[in-house]
Order: C-alpha cells, then sequence, then structure tokens
C-alpha cells in the first residue's frame, strides 16, 4: 500500500526564484484570506499577498507543489541551530521543557502548510510531508519538528507523528492553537500510530546512518498525567464522566442521550485547558468543531458585545455547525480557567454510522439548544439572534 502511494506522489519544488515565493503569497492571500476568512499579520489587499519578516529569513524554506501559475499546496520550514529558536517561537513551543537536550539538538518548524481547495484529500499533502521530512532528516539535519494547529485539526497532525508533549496552549489569531513535536527518528512511535513517516525515518536513522535522537531528558513529556491536552480515549472518557456528573439538570445538549452514545461521543473528541482570557476561536472562522465546557466559563461576543455566558456542560459552536459555510458566528473566549471537551469536524458523520439513533438524539438537542437561545436573545433585545459559535 505504501509502496503503491510513494510510486504516485507529487513532484514537489522548493522554491528560490520571486516568481515563486510571490506566488506562494499570493496562494496564501487565497487561502487565508479569500477562503478561510483569517484575521493575520502580514496581509498586503493591494497585491494580494500575505508574508511576514520570518519568510525570506536564510533559515526560512519554501517547499510547493503545481507550478507558479497554478499552486496546488505550500510549505514553509525554519531550520535553527540548538538554542536558536526565536523568542517569539520559544514563547509558542516552549523548547526548555526539552532540558539539557535544548543544547545539543537542531530543531525546526514546519507551518503555512495549506492546499488548494479543489486538491484536499488528495496527494498533495503526503507529497509534501514527505519531501518536508526528507529535507528536515537530510540536508538539515534537524533532530526535533515543532508544528501547531488548531483543535480541529489535531487528528490529522496526530496521524502524521505529531504529539502533544505538555506545552500548553496559545493565543493565535485565529483563537486557541495547540504546539505539537515530532521527533524525527522516532519510528516505533510512527508506526504506532500509523504515520508514512516510519518508513522515512529507517531511512535515515539507524546503524549506518544517522544516530536516533536520544530523548531520556524529555520522554517524560510524551507521559498522560503532563498533557494539557488528552486525547487518549479512555482518559477523555474518564475526564468527561466525571465532569457529566457536576453538569446541571436539564442541560439540553446532552439531555436523555444514553452512556453508550456518550462514549462514541468521546470516542471523537480531546480535552483541553484554557487559561482564564484566553480566544478560544474567532467569529467568521471557518471551522465546524463543536465544544463543550466540562468546567470554568466561558464569553459569548460579537465585535464589543457580549452575546451570553456560558458554564458548566453547556455547548458552543453549534451555530456554525448547522451553517452551509461552516463559519463562526461569535467569538469566545474563557473568563475562567477552563476545561474544554472538542468534537472533531467529522464526530457526526462517525456517530451516524455506529449509533444512527443517538445521533438522530443529538441532531435534536442541537437544535433545540440552538432555538432557545434565539428565543431567549429575541425577549432580551427583540431582532437579535443568538448562538454560540
Amino acid at each position: 500500500m505504501l509502496a503503491q502511494l510513494f510510486t504516485h506522489l507529487k513532484k514537489v519544488h522548493r522554491a528560490s526564484t520571486r516568481e515563486e515565493l510571490d506566488a506562494i503569497y499570493r496562494f496564501r492571500y487565497r487561502v487565508y484570506v479569500e477562503e478561510l476568512n483569517r484575521q493575520l499579520g502580514g496581509v498586503d489587499s493591494e497585491r494580494r499577498m500575505v508574508t511576514d519578516i520570518e519568510d525570506e529569513k536564510p533559515y526560512s524554506h519554501h517547499f510547493y507543489v503545481g507550478s507558479p501559475a497554478d499552486l496546488e499546496g505550500v510549505v514553509r520550514v525554519r531550520v535553527w541551530e540548538p538554542k536558536q529558536m526565536p523568542e517569539a517561537e520559544a514563547k509558542k513551543y516552549s523548547p526548555h521543557l526539552l532540558g539539557p537536550a535544548e543544547g545539543r539538538l537542531r530543531t525546526a518548524e514546519v507551518g503555512r502548510y495549506m492546499i488548494d481547495p479543489k486538491r484536499r484529500g488528495s496527494l498533495v499533502l503526503p507529497s509534501m510531508a514527505r519531501v518536508t521530512y526528507e529535507f528536515l532528516a537530510g540536508e538539515a539535519n534537524v533532530d526535533i519538528s515543532f508544528c501547531y494547529c488548531r483543535p480541529g485539526l489535531l487528528d490529522y497532525y496526530r496521524r502524521l507523528g505529531a504529539r502533544t508533549y505538555g506545552a500548553g496552549s496559545f493565543e493565535g489569531p485565529e483563537g486557541v492553537e495547540l504546539p505539537l513535536l515530532s521527533v524525527l527518528s522516532d519510528d516505533s512511535h510512527y508506526k504506532r500510530v500509523g504515520s508514512p513517516m516510519a518508513p522515512w525515518a529507517r531511512k535515515h536513522f539507524g546503524r549506518g546512518k544517522r544516530d536516533p535522537v536520544d530523548m531520556s531528558d524529555f520522554a517524560h513529556l510524551f507521559q498522560d498525567d503532563v498533557q494539557q491536552v488528552v486525547t487518549d480515549g479512555r482518559d477523555v472518557w474518564d475526564q468527561f464522566s466525571a465532569a457529566l456528573n457536576e453538569f446541571p439538570d436539564g442541560q439540553g445538549f446532552l439531555e436523555g442521550l444514553p452512556e453508550g452514545t456518550l462514549r462514541l461521543l468521546m470516542r471523537n473528541g480531546f480535552v483541553m485547558d484554557v487559561p482564564e482570557g484566553r480566544l478560544i476561536t474567532r467569529e467568521g472562522n471557518a471551522e465546524r468543531e463543536l465544544y463543550i465546557v466540562l468546567d470554568g466559563e466561558v464569553e459569548v461576543f460579537r465585535g464589543n458585545q457580549i452575546v451570553s455566558t456560558l458554564g458548566k456542560g453547556e455547548v458552543f459552536g453549534e451555530m456554525a455547525f448547522f451553517r452551509t459555510e461552516g463559519r463562526r458566528w461569535a467569538s469566545v473566549r474563557a473568563t475562567r480557567p477552563s476545561r474544554i471537551a472538542a468534537l472533531r469536524r467529522r464526530w457526526m458523520d462517525d456517530l451516524g454510522r455506529s449509533d444512527p439513533e443517538g445521533a438522530r438524539a443529538i441532531l435534536f438537542n442541537l437544535a433545540r439548544v440552538l432555538a432557545e437561545r434565539a428565543a431567549a436573545a429575541t425577549v432580551k433585545e427583540p431582532g437579535a439572534a443568538a448562538a454560540a459559535g
């Protein structure tokens, strides 16, 4: 299967000319601004480009699939000597958690990953992933690679072999972002999660090749008890079921659901701790994840107006779930330290196959929550609409 996949991978180019770089910056504008409605810096609306001061630093490298006139996907890789990660990135990734290993390991960030909407689900992503890995493990001699993602994309990155490692989430332009780490030589982990990186790791590391990374200083970072993002299915259920006992009676979204349905629901989720003041999602974001407040409190707001405050057991993100374009109706921020369960974007498809009756009950409950919030907002302020993202 893998051999067949590799045979059909697309050609990936390394950008070196002004034409190629400008085409990448225009592609970013089309995806980030026009498609995803991202609120981010470096937007040049006149030239229809997105760029930043890091793009053309000596340690930055750009790869793409397609041609400058018809890009299919792009990615940026930044490579740093030990302890040379810029301050802004160090705040995101907390490389000090690596302990003494930080002083001997070459690190990189893989970011600005994006694929043309028409090519998603094609071989563009695995093609770029392979070339990026080959570059990092080979020419760049990198030991550890960092990246980050929005909560709804965590599952995709984990399948490639990226791992949570005890670093806290941080706030990006779109809301909460999750930092991830990949040890390039860790083929045992790649095999365990079914990542295509496994054979590539064996190609570059081992007897007669590069020495595998010594993880003794930081292997503990992958243990469940240090994670601020819980992804193991059993642990997710344990945290959810413990919180469920403290939810107020009559909580709409989960009301009347049997334990079997709840277990299936949480199989598609993970739990994250969110500090007070952290933006979780932003109005206008194109995403469909659904969130449940397990503990703490969040506020829903549009512009400068607070729409509602949600506590234990309440759900947000239901408006984007029902909207065709999947755009967030409002922004949501934690007003207290909170624990949030996030349901991945395809949770309803998976539940519909495994438990159709449970899926119908959840859809009914979601519709009722949406109707009740709309009615409450109409009473409070006639003509207003209410939802929570």
